[in-house]
Order: structure tokens, then sequence, then C-alpha cells
């Protein structure tokens, strides 16, 4: 090769390079940055709602406390398979309005009293159990039916919507067992519409949640709030719920048989801070009577109210962070105050809805928001970085290439 066309060559490489390279460099510059890497912080041991007190347990059988919308909180006593009486009725309220449901200021569909509910009505009346006077060809609404069955606690009437609902109380207690199961009910076992059979098992802890179930629905929560209604032959009935309006108690359901004993599942309801409330459930099984049942239960329900309290979280809680690739970062912090009313030992969750980051990002600019739960309040703060990300630098961009493709 000449040495003319050695010098061409050489030229002609050397330009080749360069032009690879102004072709690299514009490639790499013009790529978008990648997204900041997000990682949730720890919270605070000062978030930690701590636990409970000693609470003012009965001495007898077994019991439990929940809160509504959050549920079961603690338990006392083995937590064993106990006759449930009357207060398995929920279940069979829950199951026809699954079938049969109603909203509020509905009546729902007429039952029709057949010489079957009459015979079953003087069987329970001669086994001395909780009943409502029904004649042949009389009409309930579901509703009414459903009062029957809840306040003065019919045998009967459990029977009659059973039946009504589901053909037999055969086909009854099959659908009410698969149920409970699907409700996660696990300990709980359903042998007849009443409760009346002490095959009929539950424990507390599964009271507490079918208790929840229970308030959920808002046409069975009216009625077990109800001090009493007026039925077509039984006329006006009272709700054997004694402590009803009492204490802030706003239902459930009482129950008592030889082999449950007393048995009582309440709802209290306390008034907070604002216009807040929380609705907290006790239930005790197995008592030496319902007396018994009820007179525990209210400095249960008072010992839990005692110490609920309020939680102040300021502004400016660090929950997370962004990283870079270029090695920068900015804590993400809450833009406004967090309060909420809450029982010790419940715990604190939160939530982050993050907004695309795009550089540079500014300090202070909003970074999205978050969803906190502290015990039953949902709070919706605000988030936003603390500091300023710049974007990297040219040398940065084109020494890092494989943090941009």
């Amino acid at each position: 090769m000449s040495l003319k066309s050695k010098k061409l060559s050489s030229l002609f490489s050397g330009t080749t390079v360069l032009i690879l390279v102004a072709v690299y460099c514009v490639i790499v510059l013009m790529q978008n940055l990648p997204g900041a890497d997000i990682q949730r912080l720890s919270l605070p041991a000062s978030l930690s709602t701590g636990s409970l007190k000693p609470l003012a347990w009965p001495t007898t059988g077994e019991s439990a406390i929940g809160v509504v919308g959050y549920g079961l909180i603690q338990t006392s006593g083995k937590q064993t398979l106990t006759p449930t009486a009357s207060i398995a009725k929920l279940v069979t309220s829950l199951l026809i309005l699954k079938k049969y449901p109603l909203s509020l200021n509905q009546s729902g569909p007429t039952i029709t009293i057949t010489q079957t509910d009459v015979n079953d009505y003087n069987n329970f009346v001669a086994e001395q159990g909780s009943v409502v006077k029904v004649t042949l060809g009389e009409q309930l609404s579901e509703y009414q039916a459903l009062q029957a069955m809840l306040l003065p606690s019919a045998n009967n009437m459990a029977d009659t919507l059973a039946v009504w609902g589901y053909g037999s109380t055969a086909a009854y207690v099959t659908a009410a067992n698969g149920y409970v199961k699907s409700l996660g009910l696990g300990t709980t076992s359903i042998a007849d519409p009443s409760g009346f059979s002490p095959s009929t098992v539950s424990t507390a802890a599964n009271l507490i949640k079918l208790g929840i179930l229970t308030l959920d629905n808002p046409v069975l929560a009216q009625i077990v709030d109800q001090s009493s209604a007026n039925l077509p032959i039984a006329g006006i009935v009272k709700n054997v719920n004694f402590y009803l309006g009492d204490y802030g108690i706003i239902g459930i359901k009482t129950g008592n048989t030889d082999q449950a004993g007393g048995c009582y599942l309440a709802a209290a309801k306390y008034l907070l801070s604002g216009d807040q409330s929380i609705t907290v459930l006790a239930a005790v099984m197995a008592a030496p009577t319902l007396q018994a049942a009820l007179n525990e239960t209210v400095p249960l329900l008072q010992s839990v109210r005692n110490q609920i309290v309020t939680k102040v979280i300021p502004a400016g809680l660090a929950v997370e962070k962004y990283v870079t690739a270029w090695g920068q970062t900015s804590t993400i912090a809450t833009t406004s105050a967090i309060t909420a009313d809450y029982l010790p030992g419940m715990s604190v969750y939160y939530s982050l809805h993050n907004n695309k980051v795009i550089f540079p990002l500014k300090s202070h600019s909003i970074a999205g928001n978050a969803t906190f739960e502290i015990g039953i309040v949902n709070n919706f703060p605000g988030l936003t970085n603390v500091t300023a990300i710049s974007k990297p630098s040219i040398i940065w961009r084109l020494t890092h290439p494989e943090k941009l493709f």
C-alpha cells in the first residue's frame, strides 16, 4: 500500500471512530432517564399502638372482644365448641337475607303461616322454648318474621323462616354449615335454625365475627337495635336484650338454654373525637345464667371503652424514599397530620400511591398520596419529596449506558 493510501485509510478510520462516538453520544443523551427506585421505610416506634391492659373478663366460660371495621381483638378462655343457644338465629337471619335481600324500609315478601308452623309453635311451647304466637293463615312480611325471631327470640319463627327460605330444616342446616364455613367461621357448626339444639355450637371468637357480619347488614343492624315490634297476631313483642339502650349497647343477641347456660353477644357504640365513633363487640358464652352473662358483659365492654385513645401523628412522617441510579435520594413524607382513635393492640397499616416521577424534581413536589389504617379509621394524607433531585450529569450518562437501556 502506498503512503498516500495509508494516510487515507488512517483518516477514514479516525473519522469512523469520531462518527461512532458522536452517534453513541447522541443515542445515550437522548435516552429517557430511569425512574427512581422507591423504597418503603419502616414506621417509627412512636406509631406502635401498644397493647391492651388487662380487661374485666368473666371468670367462667369463654369470652372475646372485637371492633366493627377491624375484627377480633382478644379472647379469654379456651375457645372450645360451646352451644350458642339463640345467638344462632343471627346465622338464620343472614342466610334468609342472602336469599331474599332487603333494603331499609322494605318489608319483603309475605310469609303465610301453615299448619306445620302452628305445630312447631305448640312443640316449642311444650318444651318451654322461646316463642311468638302464630295462627293458621296468619301473614307476616319477611321483615316482621325477622323481628319475631330476633327480638323475643322466637324459636318457632326461626324454623318457619328456615323452611320458608330453604324448603326444610334439613336443607337449611346443610346450607347454613356451608355458609358459615365460607365466612371463615370454621369452629361454628349448625344443627338447627334456632340454636335450641345443644349441637349448634361455636366459640366466642367466632361469635365476634358473626356479630360484625350482622351489624354490617343495615336491616339486621336496625332490627337488633329495636326495643319492640308490633306483629299481626302476637301484638307487641319486646326485645329480650334487656340492656339495649344502656351503656351504649345497640344490640345484638342473647341466648339461654340448660346446655348452653347464658350467652350474650353485645355491641356498644361509643362516640369519640369529632364525629368519629367506634363499635365494640363482646361475646360471653357458658355463663351460669343469662343474667350473669348480661352482667359480666357490661364491665367487659367498659374496660375496653376506657382504653380507647386518640393518636395524632404530625405532618412530615417519612414513609418512603426515592433513590436514583445516579446516587441522589429524597425522602417522601406526609403533608398533613393524621388523627385516629384506636384500641391498643390494633395494627397500623399504610399503602402508597405514587405519582410518576419526572426529573428534575423540585423539592416539596406532590409525590402522590397515602392511605393509613389506624384502628378503624382510614386517613388519606398527601405525600411530598423533601429535597430536590436534579438530572444526572452528561458525564454520568455517557459512562453509565447500562442504566439507560
